[in-house]
């Protein structure tokens, strides 16, 4: 007996897994990005510094909202509910844009504006060897974190009077106070060869355009998002085309019970229902079981088409050839 080939119509919604895949890394980061400031907001009350509330309300607002919209994604994309990805692609439109256009907006007055404050707030030390005019405890801090001595001349621009921040105990970065250098310093000493205002004001901009580039990032980040909601959607609406258009256009079911008997009685055996969102659909021909979809880029109506054209001529040649004792090849 010569048998047809097997059809198999596989599940190609192509976009669902990897959409919950980022949506999963969207919402770790969010839920890291919120713990940090909730950390950063309760050293800053320990502390007694003064923020402003409206951008600590900003921050929770935006990261609240990452959080909501990426679960409003993720059970849009398992459940196929496209209301809920109308909502999450209308949220990413808005976030996007906005961290964008305000990111290019404040990049100037970041990177220039803050980082000249900063440099004056150091410089109004000057001169360190002279009486103490501001506390100094930020620039003990540089000179710790950033092995520096001093602001301008290095550890000269402390006279005498070198604190113990500038002490160094990495060759390589260390210079040996001998002689008249310093007059009054301790002879011998090792202190820090760089000055410190051109390694804090570096690292200052860096730090800021690496806050502007994870801002600009994030923009882009949610704009794929966007557009993978956005294609998501129309794969999910031609999916559920393709299950209404098969509900509306299955057999009638006398004529199945007959064709189900008949192909008992010629060896092939009962063919089970197969179910669609909680509906039974009869094919009763084992060579064309449906498995799932076919990709929703292969237009709806001949996939459709295909099947039922041949299911009925299947099943018109089976009565002919049953009526005349042929078996069905």
């Amino acid at each position: 007996m010569q048998k047809s080939s097997v059809v198999v119509v596989a599940d190609k919604t192509s976009l669902k897994r990897p959409f919950i895949f980022a949506n999963a890394v969207h919402l770790a980061l969010c839920f890291f990005m919120l713990r940090m400031t909730v950390i950063w907001h309760r050293d800053l009350i320990q502390t007694g510094k003064m923020v402003p509330s409206i951008s600590v309300a900003m921050m929770y607002v935006i990261e609240a909202g990452c959080l909501l919209l990426s679960v409003l994604g993720v059970f849009g994309a398992c459940k196929g509910k496209r209301w809920c990805l109308i909502l999450y692609a209308a949220g990413m439109a808005a976030a996007s844009q906005t961290i964008i256009i305000r990111t290019a907006l404040s990049y100037q007055d970041v990177y220039e504006k803050r980082v000249v404050r900063e440099e004056s707030k150091l410089l109004s030390m000057m001169p360190l060897s002279g009486p103490i005019k501001a506390n100094r405890t930020l620039l003990h801090n540089i000179q710790e974190e950033f092995e520096c001595c001093g602001l301008i001349e290095g550890y000269k621009d402390w006279g005498a009077s070198i604190p113990a921040s500038c002490n160094c105990h990495y060759p390589g970065k260390c210079i040996r106070l001998r002689g008249s250098a310093t007059i009054g310093a301790p002879k011998n000493q090792y202190v820090y060869r760089e000055p410190c205002l051109p390694i804090y004001v570096s690292e200052l901009k860096l730090a800021f355009s690496l806050v502007m580039a994870i801002q600009f990032g994030s923009g882009i980040f949610w704009i794929i998002l966007l557009f993978m909601s956005i294609k998501l959607m129309g794969q999910i609406k031609k999916k559920q085309e393709f299950i209404a258009f098969l509900q509306s256009n299955r057999y009638v079911p006398d004529i199945y019970q007959s064709y189900n008997s008949a192909l008992t009685q010629a060896g092939f055996g009962e063919r089970e229902p197969i179910q669609y969102g909680g509906d039974a659909v009869m094919l009763p021909n084992a060579q064309w079981r449906v498995y799932g979809f076919l990709s929703v880029r292969m237009p709806v109506t001949n996939v459709a088409l295909k099947i039922i054209l041949k299911q009925v001529i299947r099943l018109m040649a089976f009565h002919v050839r049953q009526h005349t004792g042929t078996v069905i090849s």
